[in-house]
């Protein structure tokens, strides 16, 4: 095939770059990822944000702890070297903290983005605490957590300055197509906290309870969810220009 071919090419043969969230590992998306496989999707997964300074880092040596912009600058990189070997534009899946990075690499490279699926995605931040979350990012504090948990953690809270904006103009680029995927069973990511704010049109979403209403679904447990790893493959089979 010639480029102009490859790039036009039918969905199943786009790649898709699984992206996971705080504290964990790729293995965690694994199940999501033998699913795509399965319909002849080449699939990658990530390993970002390590972070050795935290006690959480040395002790676990999970991912998904350092600076958010640090670990978007890893996973920018990682999707940069990735499509320097194909001519094709890429799907994202993000689960959790992934999918903040998701909408910043499709914000930086648009026109090799196709999809971006959020898994629980705290576009809007978490507030663990209510209103009084905002004293993570007061002095000394800040400083304690992030050593203790990893900057990641306060980053994805609100007031830390960190999280996308989803405004006028904000995080989500044209051309890309982008789905949320929420569970009435996340604890993190409630429709209370959806509600604070509008969201952009350009941003589905979608509650895994409205296509199953008996289903309990962790935020942990979005992607091996068989729910939601329908809604996923049901929305990389479509082209951008669909919706």
């Amino acid at each position: 095939m010639v480029a102009d071919e490859l790039v036009n090419a039918p969905a199943q043969h786009r790649p898709v770059v699984l992206i996971h969230g705080t504290n964990d590992r790729p293995s965690t998306l694994v199940p999501l990822a033998e699913a795509l496989r399965a319909t002849g999707r080449p699939v990658h997964l990530l390993h970002y944000g390590r972070d050795r300074v935290s006690v959480r880092g040395r002790l676990l040596g999970t991912g998904g702890l350092g600076d958010l912009a640090a670990s978007t600058a890893e996973i920018l990189a990682a999707v940069d070297d990735l499509c320097a070997a194909t001519p094709l534009r890429v799907d994202l899946v993000g689960h959790s903290q992934g999918g903040l990075h998701a909408l910043a690499v499709a914000r930086a490279r648009p026109e090799r983005v196709a999809h971006v699926v959020l898994l629980g995605a705290p576009v809007l931040g978490v507030a663990p605490l209510g209103a009084a979350s905002v004293v993570a990012h007061g002095r000394g504090v800040r400083t304690a957590l992030d050593l203790i948990l990893g900057a990641a953690a306060r980053g994805q809270v609100v007031g830390s300055g960190q999280l996308p904006d989803l405004g006028a103009g904000g995080a989500l680029a044209e051309g890309v197509r982008y789905l949320l995927v929420a569970s009435r069973g996340d604890r993190m990511i409630r429709p209370a906290d959806l509600a604070r704010a509008p969201l952009p049109p350009g941003l589905q979403v979608t509650w895994v309870q409205t296509h199953e209403p008996r289903a309990r679904v962790t935020h942990a447990g979005l992607p091996a969810s068989p729910v939601v790893q329908r809604l996923v493959l049901a929305e990389l089979a479509t082209e951008p220009e669909d919706r």
